[in-house]
């Protein structure tokens, strides 16, 4: 009972789980709902064409630039719980999204209490709680409410991340030891991201060094296939960029790896102060990975940083923002073969439509 008493929003959470799972089989499907669930197991059969054979059947014309994240999380939970769970499909799915809701509505509680009474902060969570737009839409619409939430769940976690701040500084037993670590981090970085953002471009070399060879050009590609005058040049494009790919992964792995032994050995106390980054971190990239608006939630999260703790917040956010990066790279697939420019060949054109300011993706 003490716990109820200090925090009533169990109470609020609970009555609208029971009373959303009573009326789920009066919820029918949304009108986008089949779209996204179909782009979903496009994405997830990414992961092992892309593997495989090098590319990931997606386009700007099957929704590629839209944030497949939780179009996956919600897809996988589905094949997880439809086997136990009875009803409809549709009502599973349902489920999923209401969970999906619940956690916004927790985050904007959090976030509440931290400048109201606990009073004011359980009425304004009833009120968002109970608003007909906001639980109509908390079953059957895949995009905006997980947006919602995953926005509200990513600040509520990153300025938790900011009360338990602490200086992000490379510290070891020697000066040596501390430029060896801090050398093998940039050298890190620069070529991680640049393997990753520069995907494309690699894609297109090994294709002209591959046409160059079979148009009978000497090069890299003619002294190492000898029937590249005979086989149709694509396979070899596909064998070479299979290559590449299964190069990078396990530079990738084995790098990583290391850096993270290296740390361990020489610098923990490093390494203990990165831990409390990872999960807002990772949501913060989640949600990036949702909309195209979620990064803005980590501006909110920077904004609060800088203006509470001043420039020794800067490291702190550095990693915050490439371990996001990571984490929406991983979980967007479009993004995997997609050329490098202002925002990889989708940009976000905000302009009024009747009266609106609508944000949309163009390729």
């Amino acid at each position: 009972m003490q716990i109820l008493k200090k925090h009533p929003i169990i109470i609020l959470l609970v009555l609208a789980f029971l009373i959303g799972v009573m009326t789920l089989p009066a919820r029918g499907e949304g009108w986008d709902e089949f779209l996204l669930h179909r782009y979903a197991t496009r994405s997830i059969s990414a992961y092992q064409t892309w593997l495989t054979e090098g590319r990931t059947n997606l386009t700007l014309t099957n929704l590629g630039a839209y944030g497949p994240a939780y179009s996956m999380l919600g897809t996988l939970s589905f094949r997880l719980l439809n086997p136990i769970l009875p009803g409809h499909p549709d009502d599973v799915y349902h489920l999923i999204n209401l969970l999906t809701y619940l956690a916004g509505i927790w985050a904007f509680y959090d976030l509440a209490v931290r400048w109201m009474p606990h009073l004011s902060a359980v009425g304004a969570t009833l009120l968002l709680l109970t608003q007909p737009v906001f639980w109509g839409h908390a079953f059957m619409n895949p995009k905006d409410i997980p947006l919602f939430s995953f926005f509200l769940l990513s600040v509520a976690f990153g300025l938790r991340m900011n009360d338990s701040f602490k200086p992000l500084a490379i510290t070891a037993t020697t000066d040596r030891t501390r430029r060896i670590l801090s050398i093998f981090t940039i050298v890190w970085l620069v070529s991680i991201f640049g393997l990753f953002l520069s995907t494309s471009l690699i894609h297109t070399a090994i294709a002209n060094s591959v046409l160059s060879a079979a148009s009978g050009q000497t090069n890299l590609i003619s002294l190492v296939a000898s029937h590249i005058r005979t086989a149709p040049p694509e396979s070899y494009i596909q064998k070479f960029f299979l290559l590449f790919l299964q190069v990078r992964a396990a530079y990738a792995f084995l790098s990583t790896a290391l850096l993270i032994y290296l740390y361990y050995r020489y610098s923990r106390a490093t390494l203990r102060s990165v831990l409390p980054i990872l999960v807002p971190a990772i949501l913060l990239g989640f949600t990036a990975s949702v909309r195209i608006l979620g990064p803005f939630a980590g501006v909110l999260v920077a904004a609060h940083a800088l203006y509470t703790k001043g420039k020794k917040a800067i490291p702190v956010l550095i990693v915050y923002a490439l371990i996001a990066i990571i984490t929406m790279y991983l979980t967007w697939p479009y993004l995997w073969k997609t050329r490098l420019d202002i925002s990889w060949r989708a940009y976000c054109a905000c302009r009024p439509t009747h009266g609106m300011v609508r944000c949309f993706l163009t390729d």
